[in-house]
């Protein structure tokens, strides 16, 4: 059996000391997925805080073998929500709240 490190990466580096045991890389895989849900269970905002997070897997002689990667991205449409509606707690914000007479063009495009 060989012996996996799970190294924490965030903000900062969390090293792994003792290692667990495993009979295959895929049981190994499995636990630093699992290993990565517990971290994120009990700190979900780190990846909010402007950092991917990975847990980086290495053998004894500090091999890296691979990688689980979890990176929070907002997509562009977040930016048309109102923000201090969703600072607030009033998550989905309106998409409108302010209705335009049907026909009439969004104000981007009324130029």
């Amino acid at each position: 059996m060989a012996r996996y490190f799970f190294n924490t990466v965030g903000s900062d580096l969390t090293r792994d000391t003792t290692g667990e045991e495993f009979a295959t890389v895929r049981e190994a895989r499995i636990e630093a997925v699992r290993f990565a849900a517990d971290v994120l269970r009990d700190n979900p905002s780190i990846i909010w805080e402007g950092h991917d997070f990975r847990v980086e897997v290495t053998d004894g002689k500090d091999l890296m073998l691979f990688t689980v990667i979890i990176l929070g991205t907002d997509s562009p449409a977040l930016a048309e929500h109102n923000l201090a509606g969703l600072a607030a707690g009033k998550w989905p914000a309106p998409r409108d709240s302010n209705p335009r007479p049907s026909g009439s063009k969004p104000d981007a495009l009324s130029n």
